[in-house]
């Protein structure tokens, strides 16, 4: 078997053929050389059509390793975790079966890791929208931006200066492999979105040095109406079992001592947006939510601060904004029915809102 010096992986759920292929190219145009990537395919619940339509793309590449996964899970946690079991490369890093990734991203990364001897490296990314127009990221302005490294280490990850850096993203970034098996370091199953975020959480914990590269660009993440992620309306069981996970994943992030106020505030206003669009959410469920999410509801300083530059002068509403819709189970209820009956329809509203 060869050795690879960088395994790539790749969850694939009702593929769009058309945005594999693109996936592919931009692998092939690495300059790190294609050769030396080891990309495996992980079809999770497709239909033997689907798997077959992958197989033929991937055959002429015998550095493309396609798995089947099928199971009762619909994130990309349980495939992400087939393909690190199955993977051979010193390295890893994530692609999705919708992104593609910048010629020079996987070269310059993983130089900049073996020369800081990090466990993680880290990069910019930039959305794509369906109407072609591109976005981005806004810099991590706490952080020095004509330095082409930043070194963090595990000390640093409690300050708001560097708290940016673990980001949300498995696929912003690299990881040592041997780090990962040394801790035993996996995506939880359990959780039903943004399962990236724990499993940063914990890699971060576990890191001795991690290194960020302020001005490399590397990733294209697409967005689509059909995103999970970006798809507010959710099925009432789902935004209980939303809240649970968004409740484990703050926990354990405030245990490992990590600075965690933005990074609440922003999954909070995902959720309170949820509370808003999702009319068939009983009372019962919108206080379970409340009873799994009110410890973390106190605005911060970081918060206000954080929504005042995104949002102006309706940054004070901003901050306040889950709060008030998940700390008022009655509130939000009747504000829902309201709308519902003025056929408010918010979710069209809130779809291509940034503040979650």
């Amino acid at each position: 078997m060869k050795d690879y010096i960088l395994s790539v992986i790749t969850p694939c759920f009702n593929p769009e053929m058309f945005m594999l292929e693109r996936a592919l190219e931009s692998l092939k145009s690495q300059t790190l050389g294609f050769e030396n990537i080891e990309w495996i395919v992980i079809c999770h619940n497709c239909t033997q059509a689907q798997t077959q339509d992958v197989l033929k793309l991937t055959k002429p590449y015998p550095n493309a390793c396609v798995y089947s996964l099928d199971n009762e899970y619909k994130t990309a946690s349980s495939p992400r975790n087939h393909g690190l079991d199955k993977a051979n490369g010193t390295y890893i890093g994530f692609l999705d079966a919708d992104d593609w990734l910048e010629p020079l991203v996987y070269e310059i990364a993983l130089q900049k890791i073996q020369e800081s001897k990090a466990d993680i490296a880290g990069f910019h990314f930039q959305q794509s929208c369906a109407d072609e127009s591109v976005q981005t990221v806004p810099p991590f302005t706490l952080l020095d931006q004509t330095k082409d490294v930043i070194i963090a280490n595990r000390e640093d990850l409690n300050s708001p200066e560097y708290t940016h850096i673990m980001g949300l993203a498995v696929w912003s970034k690299v990881f040592r492999r041997d780090f990962l098996e040394k801790h035993a370091l996996r995506f939880d199953d359990e959780i039903p979105f943004t399962e990236d975020t724990l499993f940063c959480i914990e890699c971060f914990d576990k890191a001795k040095t991690v290194c960020f590269l302020p001005q490399l660009i590397g990733y294209n993440y697409f967005i689509h109406a059909g995103s999970m992620v970006q798809n507010t309306a959710k099925p009432p069981e789902e935004v209980v079992r939303i809240a649970r996970g968004m409740s484990k994943t703050f926990k354990r992030g405030l245990e490992c001592g990590m600075f965690m106020s933005g990074l609440i505030w922003g999954h909070l206003c995902f959720q309170a947006a949820i509370l808003l669009t999702c009319t068939d959410l009983t009372m019962s469920e919108r206080k379970q939510v409340r009873a799994l999410l009110s410890p973390y509801l106190k605005t911060e300083k970081m918060s206000v601060e954080y929504a005042l530059k995104s949002y102006g002068v309706d940054g004070k509403m901003m901050a306040t904004f889950p709060k008030t819709i998940i700390g008022h189970p009655r509130f939000s209820h009747i504000l829902v029915s309201l709308m519902k009956m003025l056929k408010v329809d918010l979710a069209a509203q809130l779809k291509n809102h940034d503040a979650y």
